[in-house]
């Protein structure tokens, strides 16, 4: 079978074994899951050739705790939001991570994640707080998005929401003493920027360049804090650009691909993460049916399952349903095995 067809059946069958409904039909596979599934055969024949061949993966480095924490999917009116996860067992590390914007502007969401996450990458990579960006379109084209006027627009307001972001993290050993935590830190993301006005993004409209002056290039500068907080490798997430990319149109998607990356690589030991964890940590809605947001959940993980072909060890599963006194309600887990899905690209050495 050839792999373009074996990822259209694994798509279909990890849809259907998770909802344990009919076996597949060819005649299911439409035109978006045929553009879905040549995009996954790209990254799936990427990873296997690395693994195979011992390269180093392309893989981006997200600020780890914020990668976990999730930055709010949807806009939102609050001014201040907190996630709460575990990443440790033994010992115990539990971790608050409370998103705050300043002044008067509208907190981080959505795909602000990709904009983040390309900062963070540059930041890093040239250990250098100061990021900059020649043509502003270049961070558009890096994710496959319009170049236009319009679409560089949107990404000024990006800009403009992470400037205005602060973040708080809290660590303690368990859940109740986050309430009271003996350690933590508050980070300022950007402490300086220079964008263009709206002034040169409507005489460009249709420009893709808008290339500044050598002498005035556009960047955003990070805080001391924040830039030295990444340079502690320890709080990275390594997670390949591809799997990114494939997730570019979908916050969920991307956070859960973080969620499961982050805890294989972590596990010492089969684990599960629960229903209601899930829930917590993954929905930004109590109005959403749980059965239609794990149909979408169970849509990602094999979106993520078929591109990375096995290497990572996850299965998110039906369980026996909760007896409510009505019908009974379904129940969903995600089991977690030690797994990595990041070659360093270092020969093993010989004994």
């Amino acid at each position: 079978m050839k792999i373009l067809d074996q990822i259209r059946l694994e798509l279909e069958i990890d849809r259907n074994r998770a909802n344990k409904t009919r076996k597949p039909r060819k005649r299911e596979i439409g035109k978006r899951d045929e553009r879905r599934a040549e995009a996954i055969v790209q990254l799936r024949t990427h990873l296997d050739r690395a693994s195979t061949e011992n390269l180093r993966t392309n893989a981006w480095r997200l600020a780890r705790h914020l990668a976990l924490g999730f930055l709010p999917r949807k806009p939102t009116a609050d001014r201040d939001v907190s996630r709460v996860l575990r990443l440790g067992t033994s010992p115990e590390l539990w971790v608050k991570v409370t998103y705050s914007s300043t002044e008067d502007e509208e907190l981080a969401h959505g795909q602000d994640r990709y904009l983040l996450a390309a900062i963070v990458e540059n930041a890093i990579a040239n250990g250098s707080p100061v990021v900059t960006f020649r043509h502003l379109g270049d961070v558009l084209r890096l994710f496959g998005l319009p170049t236009g006027g319009s679409s560089i627009e949107i990404l000024r307001q990006r800009f403009r929401r992470l400037q205005a972001l602060t973040i708080r993290i809290a660590f303690a050993s368990s859940r109740e003493a986050l309430k009271d935590p003996g350690v933590g830190e508050n980070l300022l993301v950007i402490r300086g920027y220079s964008l263009p006005t709206r002034r040169e993004l409507r005489e460009n409209r249709n420009s893709s360049s808008l290339a500044p002056t050598d002498e005035h290039p556009y960047s955003v500068r990070l805080s001391d804090d924040f830039f030295n907080h990444l340079r502690d490798p320890s709080n990275h997430l390594l997670v390949p650009f591809q799997i990114l990319y494939l997730f570019r149109d979908s916050p969920t998607g991307w956070d859960y691909a973080c969620l499961v990356i982050a805890r294989c690589l972590a596990a010492r030991s089969p684990n599960t993460i629960d229903h209601e964890t899930l829930l917590e940590i993954l929905s930004d809605s109590d109005k959403e049916p749980d059965r239609v947001f794990f149909d979408r959940l169970g849509k990602y993980h094999a979106k993520l399952m078929a591109a990375t072909g096995g290497q990572l060890k996850a299965r998110l599963e039906k369980t026996s349903p909760l007896p409510t006194g009505g019908r009974p309600k379904d129940q969903w887990v995600l089991r977690i095995e030690r797994s990595s899905v990041v070659t360093s690209g270092r020969q093993k050495k010989l004994k």
